[in-house]
Parts: C-alpha cells; sequence; structure tokens
C-alpha cells in the first residue's frame, strides 16, 4: 500500500511543480522621459507640475543610492511607463556582481601576476544558470603583480540632466547644471529686451478719437518678474482728429514664473509733437512662452492723452488753439524677444 501511494506521489509531483513555475509574475512598469534631442531616462517620477517641470528619481545600482533629477516640460517630447523585463533586472545584477569578482580578483592575484581573475580558485563562484543568462565567456586576463582594486565612480552619470558617461565627468559642469535645475528661473529672459505692441483703441467721453497704436519699448529684464524700459508709440487717428507721438516710460511685471503668466504693464510719458500733452496706458493681460527667451501677450487696457494743437476756425478764419482730451479701451498684441542675454 506504501509502495502504490510513493509511485503516485512521484507521479502526481512534476504535474504541481510545473503549474506552480508557470504561474505568471505580476508584470511591473518603469517611467520613461523621452527629450526633443532623441534622449531618454528611466527612474520613478515623484513630482510633477504640468507644463512646467517633471521630477524622476533614478537608483544607481553601483552605490545602491537614490538621486532626483528635474526636467522643464519644455524640453521633454512624451513622458511613457514601460515594462520592465527580468532579463534586464538579472543582466544588471550579474553585472554588478562581475565587477565585485573583478575587483577581488585584482586583490588577491596581486601576489600572483600568472593567476587567473576568472580561476576559480580566487573567484566568487557564480551559478551556471546567471552566466548563461549574461551570455558571456570568461576571458582570461594576466594580470600585473601592482594592479590595484578597480575603482568605481559613485557620482551619478549625469552630466546634462539626461545622460552621459560616468567614465569622464566634471563634477563643475554636474553641480552647475544641478544648481540651474533645481534653483533657475524658467524663463530664461535676463537681459536687454524688446516688446513691440499692436494696438487697437476704441474712443469714449466727449469727443471719441478712434485710433492705431504701435509702440516699441527697450529696456532691461532684472530677472522672469520685472523689466523697466523706455519707449516709443505712434497713435494715428481714424476719425480727423490729431494723432500724438509719445514717449514714455514702461514698468512691466509678471507676476509668475511659468509657461503663461498674467503681468501688468504700465507706460507714462508725454507727446512732444502733433497732439501735445500727457499720455498714460495702463494695461494688463496674458504672457505666452514661445521658447525660452521669446513670448507672445494678449492684453487689454486703458489710454489717456492731452492733446493740445492748432486748427483752421472758418468763423475765424485764423487758426485756433485746441485742449482735447482723448480716453479709449485698448486691445492689443505684444511681441517680446531678448536681443543680449544675461546666463
Amino acid at each position: 500500500m506504501n509502495k502504490i501511494l510513493y509511485l503516485s506521489l512521484l507521479v502526481i509531483y512534476p504535474f504541481f511543480t510545473r503549474i506552480h513555475c508557470q504561474t505568471p509574475q505580476k508584470t511591473k512598469y518603469i517611467d520613461v522621459i523621452y527629450f526633443k534631442d532623441g534622449s531618454s531616462v528611466k527612474g520613478t517620477i515623484v513630482y510633477q507640475i504640468p507644463k512646467v517641470r517633471v521630477s524622476i528619481k533614478r537608483t544607481n545600482i553601483r552605490t545602491l543610492t537614490d538621486s532626483v533629477y528635474t526636467y522643464p516640460m519644455i524640453d521633454i517630447a512624451k513622458i511613457v511607463k514601460e515594462p520592465i523585463s527580468g532579463k534586464m533586472e538579472e543582466t544588471q545584477v550579474i553585472s554588478d556582481r562581475r565587477l565585485q569578482a573583478e575587483g577581488n580578483a585584482a586583490t588577491t592575484n596581486s601576489n600572483n601576476p600568472k593567476q587567473s581573475m576568472f580561476e576559480p580558485s580566487n573567484t566568487p563562484q557564480m551559478s551556471e544558470l546567471l552566466i548563461d543568462k549574461m551570455q558571456f565567456k570568461p576571458i582570461v586576463q594576466t594580470m600585473k603583480a601592482d594592479v590595484p582594486k578597480p575603482m568605481y565612480n559613485d557620482v551619478p552619470a549625469l552630466i546634462d540632466g539626461k545622460n552621459a558617461s560616468s567614465d569622464e565627468i566634471d563634477l563643475n559642469a554636474l553641480y552647475r547644471r544641478a544648481n540651474e535645475r533645481h534653483f533657475g528661473w524658467y524663463r530664461d529672459i535676463k537681459g536687454i529686451r524688446v516688446f513691440l505692441d499692436y494696438a487697437y483703441t476704441q474712443g469714449f467721453g466727449t469727443i471719441k478719437n478712434n485710433r492705431f497704436d504701435w509702440a516699441t519699448s527697450l529696456g532691461f529684464q532684472f530677472d522672469p518678474i520685472f523689466y523697466l524700459g523706455v519707449g516709443l508709440s505712434y497713435s494715428m487717428t481714424l476719425n480727423n482728429k490729431e494723432s500724438s507721438v509719445p514717449l514714455f516710460i514702461n514698468p512691466r511685471i509678471n507676476f509668475i514664473d511659468s509657461n503663461v503668466t498674467p503681468y501688468f504693464d504700465f507706460k507714462g510719458g508725454y507727446s512732444p509733437i502733433e497732439g501735445k500733452g500727457f499720455y498714460f496706458n495702463p494695461s494688463v493681460g496674458i504672457s505666452c512662452v514661445t521658447n525660452r527667451t521669446q513670448a507672445l501677450s494678449f492684453g487689454i487696457g486703458y489710454t489717456y492723452q492731452k492733446s493740445k494743437y492748432k486748427n483752421w476756425s472758418e468763423k475765424q478764419e485764423k487758426k485756433i488753439h485746441f485742449n482735447d482730451t482723448y480716453n479709449g479701451i485698448q486691445i492689443k498684441v505684444t511681441y517680446e524677444f531678448n536681443i543680449y542675454t544675461i546666463k
């Protein structure tokens, strides 16, 4: 009876072990960031601001340390999740063990130049299964007596924030790039900046003067928030009133450092020719980045122009002085760009 039971177990056991081995494992995924220049990085996304920046955690398999890197969305083509194959993970582990084995072999063979670094007597043994999956042939190498133990660089293999070789690393460049990524301004616009305004003004009040306005402002952008400049505007009348050419001072404020930001703009000055008088033009709107140093803005504002001029009077048959005030609501489009950027 016992023999029959033992034989039954021997027949059934292989089927259970086969079913257990073939049980599918849960697929693991990793985040992959693809950049517009064709490179990519893999890791775990830990923080993301839509349309602004994304932070990804990467693990150094040599030192088992984690590092977090931040990239602007403007440089990124797409972010996807890709499955992690078991073979890839095993290969990385084998690679690390092989590097450790080479280091131990180099130390052990330092007193024996003829000893091979892969001889079984001095190298930690790896299973035949792992060696087969790694698909490499042991290389017999004669070690010199004074060969030092292999040294590995613990600094993450990242120079430009994307990918780089760990064989040659410029530490100054690494720290500088890290500082720029984590603490730098998103809009890289510090420097000499130009604003070009194209606007239409709808007049209102006692004297209506509808106008087309063209203005340009040149000044210094201290950071992505504050700008101060001077400029010139030409307001062309559309209903036989006086035009004006005001000179103005132009402070401007962007409220946030982002792809899209609300802004406040003020122009205040004086028109010395044609309709002479005081001029000011406050406006608010939205500024949208087209690239790191250029932007397109859409705004609405109020215009005030004092206009002193002479005109012919048929009753008095001579030119007489007029002193008019023009008020209007202005809609405008602004193109802004740097002509010199300070890094």
